[in-house]
């Protein structure tokens, strides 16, 4: 058992690890098989130009920046950027939180596992 998380904040997992003996090295290797299971939350939004807060001078992509939606405040990482010109205007769109894994990287996550 990993973790002290209760209520619906509680995830549990089966994971086989019958072949790993000592306690330690079973710690690590359930925290990491744990670890692939982990909540993804991403969110989209528009950037408000603010003088002193220029895009690629004052933040670009992989920054932690402040989102704010209706009161609540998050620190979330800028995963996307998306510049969109149009004839008078730049548009900067951007996508906060965790990385989305594609299809190939679960593919290859689950393919590189060690062959027992």
């Amino acid at each position: 058992m990993l973790g002290t998380s209760q209520g619906f904040d509680r995830r549990e997992v089966l994971i086989d690890l019958n072949n790993i003996e000592d306690p330690l090295e079973l710690k690590q290797e359930g925290q990491k098989r744990l670890d692939t299971y982990k909540l993804i939350q991403s969110i989209e939004g528009k950037i408000y130009q603010i003088p002193n807060m220029e895009y690629e001078k004052d933040w670009d992509l992989g920054d932690i920046v402040t989102l704010e939606s209706e009161g609540i405040y998050e620190d979330k990482r800028i995963i996307q950027i998306k510049e969109v010109y149009e004839r008078n205007n730049i548009t900067v769109e951007a996508g906060f939180g965790d990385k989305i894994p594609s299809l190939a990287e679960q593919i290859k996550s689950i393919t590189q596992k060690p062959i027992q």
